[in-house]
């Protein structure tokens, strides 16, 4: 390598790192002698580049894309052999493991949680690609009065403390960070691996054996040990050294790439340091200090296998037998596979042969005519069509479809098997007991990516599983335990899938809008959590916009003139003007009515609304996001996406090119509301009425007597009347039944269009609840009442694709029975429950029984809590105080009560929510309505600071409090003992 001049772009003038000149010539003076700074790759990872003996390679790669075959590894032993220089050739690399066993089809290997394998050593990485490189720099040549830097310090106590600590690597990443490799043999955890590796390297095995070997580490903890050492080097580096960064959590995984010595990285256009795009950039060895043992009189060893062996159980991977999928008997479902594809195709071949499980699950083999006797096509469980191979194919063609493309083949296994088990009568859910767990396409694939049930693991497998689904369906719902990370997971990769979805569109001829047409949403409950999601998604957009393999959608807040229109009012003591003045005053919305009386206030809220749509785009430079629908992600409320693409004034507002012309002419203010295009939604925390309409009948009796008295006095329909002459006509000649009611609701209700197949009537006996169940108890006296009930369908009246979170098992089961009106025999919604117990570990919390849990008494049982240690307090009748109460629907999906301690109060249902639950257990067949709506509540309600989210080494506390007669009704014990929140009672 000395006639490689590493130097040459760090010596133009255009070049500026970010730190002082002393440091800059340092650089370049450590390019000139880069053989003094290269022991991490002589003695360490170049002698296991390949070891076949132990069936390891390094995993060698060019840049961020590579894939972690062998062929890099093979690569670079075959240049070291030629005698180039082979570091040049690469710029990343992993820890060692083992060689891939098989390709996937899609040209990926065999992933690398299952190639964890004892190796000569293991590399800690810590980058704190956060903090200034000045800073960094700082940290390995600024010296102490005692002549010591801050990795001095550290590398001293680690030597000191680990006799398998080797010394330490510090790379410069060719960008912003340095990359802190801290070097440990773990060859001692294995007693073959030491025995081979002994003989490798010419020493004696039973001395090796007797000096570091203490038992061997069960494999399938390697990957989960690996990154819990890295949280505990993680843990000592502030404490030896006072750095306070925060390191890059990706590198805690033991595969994760990182930079290698003296590879070279290739500058990016418009980086940040002057280097023009292409320049070869020296990944430069700034500080080393390696050794090839252990320092004198260190003490124990920081990698133990039986450390590993004894990990908690929440941290165990699974075993292979769990990773199943479901019991197959092939000599049943092979004649039945045929009989439906015969039927489907209208051929009788090609004819299924075989059904084997491959590495990469199930596979159907085809003969293409008689005449094939060595079948060759197939089609594998998660896919569509059959891949035509061998004798006999027809011309052109190269794949066959599914006679029915909305299931893959696996799915179409379960439904054929499903069939076979009942006509023998013995259905799996009742009378037999399969040997390995049954899955649907989607819990099969989550299973098979969910390596353990702790959090991170999850959130991966749910990355994973959130992109598969919403590539097969275009409406989907997850349903999984609270901080699964099923609406991060979706909108980090919406970016990706648009960019797929572009390039094959996935649902060609749904009559969707296209993938490049449209604006991808973020809905959540509310315009503050959607606050919260934007900032969560701006700070890691931030992070990534620089090193990113694909643009990422760039962050815009949409909020309503209303809402924008009311914060703004109250941040500058404004008294507003409310839709009903509007109204009041002539006006037909609230928009006209500012922009008219308050042109002030209008020009302030436009204008910030129109700097919303400014984003950051390439090089400093900003565009439009409006005009670049595919170049951003907006993040908006439940409301505004359900209503997207309906026109209305207060819709082209929102539109850049609104002025206040438009307000004058409908044609105008239309033309730009219908440029608000919805092509994806991700529907965060979806609640009851997100998906049903319920009203009682009293109310829509009055709506239609109103809709009537419109008719009436204008003498035209309904659709035809403004808002303005409705409203004076309910001021004006309303009856009390319609002033209680209110303008509103009376709207809503009109535009429901309830009719008489909505009408539903309350059915106690059907299903009771309570415990004084007398003629004037609360739930029995309202047997009778009606109600009308109406599925909601603007998931269809958007033409999006669709992807809902939740947490709640209710929410899932209405999903779930809603058809598509197009075709009755198919959902309209596909539902994946992700909230089985195999998927989550219970979190136990405590159960206090208290009489006080009652409309009467809660204030004081509030007060009490709050002032005996707890923060905050989830209840629905007490009043708020300090903003330390909060009711379970605005609780729901908020991500910010994770540090403190709460107390949850439930109380008995409501007598308009009971008879909401009851109507919806006729309408949807649900046998335990209430029992699942305390369980979602429960379950809400503790996940905001347990379960997923709850802290590891500091737990904040959690309590449920019921009144005695609740926790009867509810089924004491066998009710709050079970589910993944079990509660203990305590006094």
């Amino acid at each position: 390598m000395r006639e490689i001049d590493f130097a040459e772009h760090l010596r133009e003038p255009g070049v500026d790192l970010g730190i002082e000149p002393a440091y800059h010539q340092r650089f370049i003076r450590r390019c000139a002698t880069p053989q003094k700074r290269n022991d991490l790759w002589d003695h360490w990872i170049a002698p296991s580049l390949v070891i076949q003996d132990l069936n390891l390679h390094v995993p060698m790669h060019e840049d961020k894309a590579s894939s972690f075959s062998h062929h890099g590894s093979a690569r670079a032993v075959d240049l070291l052999n030629k005698d180039e220089a082979a570091q040049v050739a690469f710029s990343l690399f992993s820890n060692p493991m083992l060689e891939p066993a098989f390709q996937y089809d899609d040209g990926t290997w065999q992933r690398p949680k299952e190639r964890c394998a004892v190796a000569p050593f293991w590399v800690f990485t810590f980058e704190a690609d956060q903090t200034d490189l000045q800073t960094q720099c700082d940290w390995i040549w600024l010296k102490s009065p005692s002549g010591k830097t801050l990795v001095d310090q550290l590398d001293q106590y680690l030597a000191q403390h680990y006799r398998d600590y080797r010394g330490y690597t510090v790379v410069w990443s060719g960008n912003k960070s340095l990359h802190i490799h801290l070097l440990f043999s773990s060859i001692h955890l294995d007693r073959r691996a030491t025995e081979v590796h002994a003989r490798l390297n010419g020493k004696n095995p039973e001395a090796q054996l007797r000096d570091h070997w203490q038992g061997d580490i069960d494999q399938g903890m390697i990957w989960d040990y690996y990154s819990a050492c890295w949280d505990t080097l993680d843990d000592i580096i502030p404490k030896v050294t006072g750095i306070e960064t925060k390191f890059d959590h990706n590198l805690r995984y033991l595969h994760q790439k990182r930079r290698l010595p003296w590879g070279l990285r290739v500058a990016q256009a418009d980086n940040a340091h002057g280097f023009r795009a292409g320049d070869l950039i020296p990944q430069i060895v700034l500080e080393e200090g390696l050794r090839k043992t252990s320092a004198k009189r260190a003490k124990g060893y920081f990698l133990s296998a039986s450390d590993a062996n004894s990990m908690p159980p929440t941290q165990v991977a699974k075993s292979s037998s769990d990773r199943r999928t479901f019991d197959l008997c092939a000599d049943d479902l092979l004649p039945a596979l045929t009989d439906y594809l015969r039927t489907g195709w209208g051929t009788d071949y090609p004819k299924p042969a075989a059904i084997t499980e491959e590495v990469n699950g199930l596979t159907v083999w085809f003969h293409n005519s008689p005449a094939d006797q060595n079948p060759s096509s197939f089609i594998a469980e998660d896919y569509r069509s059959m891949l035509w191979r061998g004798r006999g194919v027809p011309d052109g063609e190269t794949y066959k479809l599914l006679p029915d493309t909305s299931f893959t083949l696996g799915e179409l296994l379960v439904e054929l098997q499903t069939e076979i088990d009942a006509r023998n009568g013995h259905l799996r859910a009742e009378n037999h007991q399969p040997t390995t767990k049954r899955y649907g396409s989607s819990l099969r694939l989550f299973s098979k990516h969910l390596l353990t049930t702790a959090p991170q693991h999850i959130r991966s497998a749910m990355s994973i599983l959130a992109w598969d689904v919403s590539q097969r369906f275009a409406r989907n719902m997850i349903v999984s335990a609270e901080g699964g990370g099923k609406t991060t997971a979706a909108i980090r990769d919406a970016g990706r899938f648009r960019l797929d979805d572009m390039l094959t569109n996935f649902f060609s001829g749904d009559k969707l809008v296209a993938p490049d047409n449209g604006f991808q949403v973020v809905a959540a409950s509310s315009y503050k959590q959607a606050k919260e999601h934007y900032d969560a998604y701006h700070t890691w957009w931030l992070q990534q916009t620089d090193h990113a393999s694909i643009d990422l959608p760039a962050p815009v807040l949409l909020t309503s003139f209303s809402e924008l229109y009311g914060q703004y009012c109250a941040r500058n003591d404004i008294s507003h003007i409310t839709y009903a003045d509007a109204l009041r005053m002539g006006f037909n919305s609230l928009v006209e009515a500012v922009a008219t009386k308050q042109p002030a206030i209008f020009k302030d809220l436009t204008t910030e609304k129109n700097e919303s749509w400014v984003v950051p785009g390439v090089g400093g430079t900003t565009f439009n996001g409006f005009q670049h629908s595919t170049s951003v992600i907006l993040f908006t409320s439940h409301d505004m996406a359900q209503n997207f693409n309906q026109p209305s004034v207060s819709k082209a507002w929102l539109h850049p090119s609104f002025d206040d012309t438009a307000l004058n002419d409908p044609k105008v203010w239309s033309e730009l509301a219908l440029q608000f295009r919805l092509y994806r939604v991700i529907h965060d925390e979806a609640s009851l009425d997100d998906l049903v309409h319920i009203k009682p009948a009293r109310d829509v009796k009055t709506a239609k007597k109103f809709r009537k008295l419109v008719k009436k006095l204008t003498g035209q329909d309904w659709s035809k009347v403004n808002q303005s002459q409705r409203y004076q006509i309910f001021s004006d000649h309303g009856s009390d039944k319609m002033k209680t009611l209110g303008f509103h609701d009376l709207n809503q209700i009109i535009d429901i269009g309830f009719d008489s197949q909505d009408l539903i009537s309350v059915d106690f006996h059907q299903h009771p609840f309570g415990i004084n169940n007398t003629e004037d108890a609360m739930y029995l006296s309202s047997h009778g009442t009606s109600f009308y009930l109406k599925v909601r369908n603007w998931w269809f009246q958007q033409r999006a694709r669709l992807l809902i979170t939740t947490t709640e098992a209710l929410v899932a089961q209405i999903a779930r029975s809603i058809k598509n009106p197009n075709n009755p025999t198919r959902a309209a919604i596909r539902v994946h429950r992700l909230d089985r117990e195999e998927f989550t570990s219970s979190d136990s919390i405590r159960l206090r029984r208290d009489k006080r849990a009652s409309k009467d008494k809660i204030d004081r049982l509030v007060q009490d809590r709050l002032g005996d240690g707890m923060d905050f307090v989830i209840t629905d009748m007490a009043n708020d105080l300090n903003g330390s109460v909060s009711s379970h629907i605005s609780a729901r999906g908020r991500n910010d009560l994770k540090q403190v301690n709460i107390s949850t109060v439930l109380t008995f249902l409501a007598k308009d929510e009971y008879c909401r639950l009851n109507v919806i257990a006729q309408k949807f067949g649900i046998k335990d309505v209430y029992g699942d709506f305390y369980r979602d509540r429960l379950n809400q309600a503790v996940g905001r600071n347990r379960g997923l989210r709850k802290h590891p080494e500091t737990p904040y506390d959690h309590e449920i409090i019921v009144s005695p007669t609740l926790y009867r009704c509810l089924g004491g014990s066998d009710f709050f003992a079970s589910g993944r929140y079990p509660a203990y009672l305590v006094p």
